[in-house]
């Protein structure tokens, strides 16, 4: 607990101690004892609400809930119910008691998804392994990860590889399978042995810091609903205010001044029962709870205000590399001319080794096994068609169609999607393989559920027709865009906006940051996504998985729900209960009960966004 619950608990604890005696003394006092031993008790429980209202009121901001009670109160005094007045300001504490309860352990609760990192790692310098801060920690620094630790700063892999639980970053329960040369993820744990990587960046820039500084950004970024909500208390305020004195004073015309008290203490019960604190608390805090549950789930969300975005879509356009699709080249398919499809990959694998180009890479890795860089010789790797050299005395050609034709080498047609990489061995066509890049597992599951959600999906790259035809087909996108540039799909998301719709663009890509940054929601990928598009969207996925935009969707839409329902059963409690009170059908007491226990209750249902199934 803070120590300003704490101090607000002590007071809460010695008021109700000295109610309990004043009750059992209270016919043997005086009237005199009786005003200055519940002065004394009024001034304990009030403190800070004096001291706020008056520095609110110094600073021009007269109006709020610190007033209301403070008016409701002294006028309590002033007709002789010390005892109400002074239960009206403990049950107000009370319920800001249990406003700042919630909103501490919704704070904790997002606090513990950054405070993971070891303040201390091992890193080599001069030779030397030695045990340095977190925060000194520099790009291209060599760090060492034993089992079972967080990896403390953003690393490219240098051991051969490593399983690794992302669950407390990406939200996802499963390890993850790292290469040599892959990134590994601040705040991800090593599972199987001890590893080296080097600091792909300074502490201060690595992934969970920046995450951090966006979630605790994201809470003091206001949604429409809680600026609603401040302006309603600006204007709501005033207005109860005069309402309260009208009903003190017109009454008088028509009764005579002998009823001033029934309709003075009708109007300060109107004034308790008026203050906006259930709207005022529990709508920023639902808010906040609906952002702890997105991070909960690695989706950080910049603002509040985009949790009501995510609520609104009519249209989600795709990029495909990276976001619909793995952004990783792998074979997908190899046919071979004597049907030994192992041998050709080993074949192919043997002189691909000696290039860095990312098909290259995808064929050796498909290979998989250990390969000998003496068995091949005079290797040349030709730029836009591929490599030739030598293998056991005999000519190897391995690449498109057009270094097939170069060196005369017949090959059959082939209409399949991707990238076609032949082989041929002493002149004499060997087969071919199918480098492409792979659609990710949860694609075609999230399109069919945006459209079960009514919104509609737009697939915008820069590839060819056919490769984009095939993408958008399997994944029954129903729009299709290929071969865009930058400003191409800029300009579809800005038709769609002038549509009046609602559209969200997610990308990964440095090329992407523009439309990210002009589409009404920007949706990043975290893990494979540039800096500048990270920096530039609005949501990020931190897993990388298009599934988690319909998990955003799900929790926005639960937020939005527990802040709607709040705003109605607060405003409708308090306008049975003003009408009530005007009326002159409630007293006091029942008014303070009804105003913190609307309170009490909006809370507890605001910290239900935090806990997401």
């Amino acid at each position: 607990m803070t120590l300003k619950n704490k101090k607000r608990l002590i007071r809460i604890v010695i008021t109700v101690l000295l109610l309990m005696i004043l009750f059992l003394i209270e016919k043997q006092a005086s009237s005199l004892m009786l005003l200055i031993s519940y002065t004394c008790v009024y001034l304990i429980i009030s403190t800070d609400i004096l001291l706020k209202a008056f520095h609110n009121i110094m600073s021009g901001e007269i109006f709020d809930e610190n007033l209301l009670m403070i008016i409701a109160t002294i006028g309590a005094f002033c007709l002789h119910q010390y005892r109400e007045g002074v239960m009206v300001l403990l049950l107000f504490q009370i319920g800001e008691l249990f406003e700042s309860i919630a909103v501490a352990r919704s704070k904790k609760s997002i606090k513990q998804l950054f405070n993971i990192v070891p303040q201390q790692v091992m890193v080599q310098q001069q030779g030397q392994w030695e045990l340095i801060n977190v925060k000194d920690v520099k790009k291209g620094m060599v760090m060492r990860i034993n089992k079972g630790e967080r990896i403390a700063v953003d690393g490219t892999l240098l051991s051969q590889e490593v399983m690794a639980d992302t669950s407390s970053i990406t939200g996802e329960s499963m390890p993850v399978h790292y290469q040599k040369g892959q990134l590994l993820m601040s705040g991800s744990i090593v599972l199987n042995h001890f590893i080296e990587l080097q600091a792909a960046t300074n502490y201060q820039n690595s992934l969970l810091v920046k995450m951090e500084q966006l979630v605790l950004q994201a809470t003091k970024n206001k949604a429409a609903s809680e600026q609603f909500i401040t302006k309603f208390a600006h204007y709501y305020t005033p207005f109860v205010v005069s309402v309260a004195a009208c009903l003190a004073i017109i009454p008088l015309f028509f009764y005579g001044l002998s009823s001033w008290q029934t309709w003075l203490y009708r109007a300060l019960i109107f004034l308790v029962i008026s203050c906006p604190c259930a709207l005022v608390v529990s709508v920023p805090l639902s808010f906040f709870a609906g952002i702890g549950a997105q991070s909960k789930n690695g989706i950080l969300v910049k603002s509040s205000r985009y949790i009501e975005t995510l609520t609104q879509l009519n249209d989600i356009v795709f990029d495909k590399t990276g976001t619909l699709t793995s952004g990783q080249f792998k074979v997908t398919h190899v046919e071979a001319n004597d049907g030994d499809k192992q041998a050709l990959l080993a074949l192919a694998a043997m002189i691909e080794q000696f290039s860095n180009h990312p098909i290259a890479q995808s064929i050796v890795q498909s290979y998989a096994k250990k390969l000998s860089m003496t068995d091949i010789t005079d290797v040349q790797e030709i730029d836009g068609y591929g490599l030739i050299g030598r293998y056991q005395n005999k000519t190897l050609c391995v690449g498109n169609e057009k270094l097939m034709t170069k060196y005369k080498i017949l090959v059959p047609q082939c209409l399949q999607v991707g990238t076609v990489i032949y082989v041929a061995y002493d002149n004499e066509y060997k087969g071919y393989l199918i480098v492409s890049d792979p659609l990710k597992e949860d694609a075609l599951f999230t399109i069919e559920q945006l459209h079960h959600l009514n919104i509609d999906t737009y697939l915008v790259t820069g590839d060819r027709k056919e490769v984009a035809d095939n993408i958008g087909q399997r994944l029954n996108i129903q729009h299709i865009y290929s071969q865009q540039l930058p400003q191409d799909k800029l300009q579809v998301v800005e038709q769609l906006k002038n549509n009046h719709q609602k559209v969200a663009f997610v990308g990964d890509g440095l090329n992407d940051a523009p439309v990210i940054a002009s589409a009404s929601l920007g949706v990043a990928m975290g893990n494979i996504g540039s800096d500048l598009t990270i920096e530039a969207s609005d949501v990020v996925l931190m897993n990388d998985q298009p599934s988690s935009l319909l998990k955003a969707i799900a929790i926005a839409k639960k937020t939005i729900r527990i802040v709607k329902q709040n705003i109605i059963f607060a405003l409708s409690v308090k306008a049975l209960f003003l009408i009530f009170a005007s009326l002159g059908f409630t007293s006091m007491a029942l008014a303070i009960f009804a105003d913190v226990g609307v309170t009490i209750l909006a809370v507890l249902n605001a910290m239900r966004a935090f806990k997401i199934r």
